[in-house]
């Protein structure tokens, strides 16, 4: 056995033990966590969050929004809007949108286009817009958080559109 050998051996043997306390320490620790949120749990430290709800008149007022994405012809489009939302109607709650919204569409000026539509809201606070997309409407939805002034959008339920975005309320 030459030298290099034997001193292989030697860092072997001494780094060995050391990874089995490794791993058995590893589980003492795992043990340990799972028993203080438990612990936290049971104490009321932590506790699950609560589901926020909306009003049906939540979202009257005026916002900004902006939505980039791909829109039903497959054109790259950039949309500024400022609308207002109207008062809901019961049952389902739904709402007139009404405004302006600028658009830009690679490869094309910007347009400013008429918006004159409507919006829904759940009582779990989704939300889902209608905005104008050429001569079809897409559907917009998304989820109205710090008190119904902040709305984060997605076209998730409109397979023609690609489109997020946020909205924000405004005075």
């Amino acid at each position: 056995m030459g030298q290099d050998d034997a001193t292989q051996t030697v860092l072997r043997n001494d780094l060995e033990p050391a990874g089995r306390r490794y791993r058995a320490g590893a589980g003492h620790i795992r043990v340990l966590l799972i028993l203080a949120v438990t612990a936290l749990v049971g104490l009321g430290v932590v506790t699950p969050a609560t589901a926020q709800t909306c009003e049906r008149s939540s979202l009257v007022g005026n916002f900004v929004i902006a939505l980039g994405g791909v829109n039903a012809a497959g054109r790259h489009v950039t949309l500024l809007a400022s609308v207002w939302l109207g008062p809901t109607r019961s049952a389902p709650s739904s709402g007139p949108m009404l405004g302006a919204m600028f658009v830009n569409e690679r490869g094309s000026d910007v347009q400013e286009v008429e918006v004159a539509s409507n919006y829904f809201i759940e009582s779990n606070c989704v939300v889902h817009l209608f905005i104008p997309d050429g001569d079809r409407r897409a559907v917009i939805t998304g989820l109205a958080v710090d008190g119904a002034q902040f709305i984060a959008l997605s076209s998730i339920f409109d397979p023609a559109v690609q489109l997020t975005g946020t909205a924000r309320k405004f005075p």
